[in-house]
């Protein structure tokens, strides 16, 4: 269990930044004050905005002010708070780039195209993403308290790390604890306050009780407070945008298949649309995928069998018989190689076969091979390399009992 919990935390770690993707909705504690309200662009409360970053002093009066999502400002990512609604709608939304006039779900708060409904009827079809805003009165479901931090993720699915965490509602994720120490609770959903502070908040796992801005609302330790004054130290976290040009994966969910960034793909060729959010994000090389080659990976090809076999030849050659360096010896050459150098006390003659001339029927005297020589010796193995090494016991026998 301990192992499967440091590697589900390590996997967690390597896609944290995309599960940090938005800005959290508890550092929005001031507002923006536009005399005309702007069209065609979103903005949001950003503590974390200083002098000359972009967008950031949007209504010339509070440098927190941040305009996002659209013209000039389309990097610089809005939460799902920059929609507008009068009340709080029961159906989950979030700011689309994308969306446009048309589109299913677009201009759902009436101010913003960009501002889109997405999960629940009529809006089954489109998938909430992570970082959406949860319903009206959407909560979980627990018959007793499970002591780890959980919250509402629209972009919840069966299987995602963290999700269906009472066991009843998908949507219900756990947070900031333990093994989803990772997974960031949005602290607007995690903390309680009994009124909402003037003061910014977010959620730090690292905090403990007395550390400065920590146990914000009374009741957690990791509810914490941030860069409004007695906490200008304590800086908010800022908003983590995905990464450009790389397929974006949920937290544990990227696949197995191999899969890479294709600025040729398009609408119908196999691969494309991987991630389900860009045409380039692409699978290659595996199942379905495998007339689409990867980049930057070698080709590998098959080893002939009979470069294993000599390769398993190489592995043994130190234990066969190697007339110049006995030392390697093992099993029975040595013996063989003891038993040739007494013959050849006796005579300089070479070995001889245990094969008989026909002139010879008893075999007395052996086959001569006129053509052998230590260095033409080669490592023996298996049934052949045994009937050699019998031939030559028996023509060392034989010169034996010659000189007898």
């Amino acid at each position: 269990m301990q192992s499967w919990a440091s590697f589900l935390l390590a996997a967690l770690a390597a896609q944290a930044p995309l599960a940090a993707a938005f800005a959290e909705a508890g550092t929005e504690a001031g507002q923006c004050e536009f005399d005309n309200i702007p069209v065609g662009v979103g903005y949001y409360w950003d503590p974390t905005c200083k002098n000359g970053m972009l967008g950031c002093d949007a209504d010339g009066i509070n440098m927190e002010c941040r305009f996002c999502g659209a013209k000039d400002f389309m990097n610089i990512s809005c939460p799902a708070s920059s929609c507008k609604f009068p009340n709080d709608p029961f159906v989950s939304y979030y700011w689309d780039n994308e969306c446009e006039m048309g589109k299913l779900g677009c201009w759902a708060d009436g101010i913003h195209a960009q501002c889109r409904f997405c999960g629940r009827y009529p809006f089954t079809g489109l998938p909430c993403p992570e970082g959406a805003a949860p319903p009206n009165a959407a909560a979980c479901t627990f018959e007793n308290d499970p002591g780890i931090p959980h919250y509402w993720e629209p972009g919840c699915e069966m299987g995602k790390a963290g999700c269906n965490a009472d066991g009843i509602n998908v949507h219900c994720r756990f947070c900031g604890a333990g093994v989803y120490s990772v997974i960031p609770c949005p602290a607007e959903q995690v903390c309680e306050f009994k009124q909402k502070p003037t003061v910014p908040y977010y959620w730090d796992p690292d905090c403990k009780d007395g550390m400065l801005g920590c146990k914000a609302d009374g009741i957690h330790n990791e509810c914490r407070f941030c860069a409004t004054r007695p906490f200008e130290d304590i800086p908010c976290p800022e908003a983590v945008a995905p990464p450009e040009h790389t397929c974006t994966w949920p937290v544990l969910g990227e696949p197995l298949v191999p899969h890479f960034w294709d600025p040729t793909c398009a609408m119908g060729k196999a691969g494309c649309w991987a991630d389900g959010i860009h045409a380039e994000c692409r699978f290659c090389g595996q199942g379905a995928y495998q007339g689409v080659l990867c980049p930057n990976t070698t080709t590998t090809t098959d080893v002939p069998d009979d470069a294993i076999m000599q390769a398993g030849a190489g592995q043994t050659q130190a234990h066969q018989f190697d007339p110049e360096n006995q030392s390697q010896q093992s099993g029975t050459e040595p013996a063989i190689a003891s038993a040739e150098n007494q013959s050849q006390q006796f005579d300089t003659e070479p070995p001889t076969a245990s094969v008989a001339k026909a002139d010879d029927p008893e075999g007395t005297r052996g086959v001569t091979h006129e053509d052998w020589s230590p260095e033409k010796e080669t490592p023996v193995s298996g049934v052949s390399g045994i009937s050699r090494a019998m031939a030559l016991l028996s023509g060392i026998v034989a010169s034996l009992a010659r000189h007898a």
